[in-house]
C-alpha cells in the first residue's frame, strides 16, 4: 500500500503549487481534514438514526474536542 503515501504526497505538492505558499497550504489542509471529519461524524450519527439537528450538533461538538485537546498541548 505504498501507493497511497506517494499519491497523497503528490496531491499535497499540487495543492502547494496551487496556493503558492506554506501558510495558505496549512489553512487549506486543516480545513479539508476538518470538513471530512465533520461530514463523517454527521453521516455516522445519521446512520445511528439520530435526528438531523442533533447529528449536526454532534458533528460540531466532535470537531471542537480536537481543538481543545490541541490547545492543551501547545506552547501557550
Amino acid at each position: 500500500m505504498q501507493f497511497m503515501g506517494h499519491f497523497l504526497a503528490y496531491i499535497g505538492g499540487f495543492l502547494l503549487l496551487l496556493v503558492h505558499n506554506w501558510f495558505n497550504f496549512q489553512i487549506l489542509t486543516v480545513f479539508t481534514v476538518l470538513l471530512i471529519a465533520g461530514i463523517g461524524m454527521y453521516r455516522l450519527a445519521l446512520k445511528a438514526n439520530v435526528d438531523e439537528v442533533i447529528a449536526i450538533l454532534l458533528a460540531l461538538i466532535y470537531l471542537q474536542f480536537g481543538i481543545v485537546a490541541g490547545s492543551r498541548h501547545s506552547a501557550f
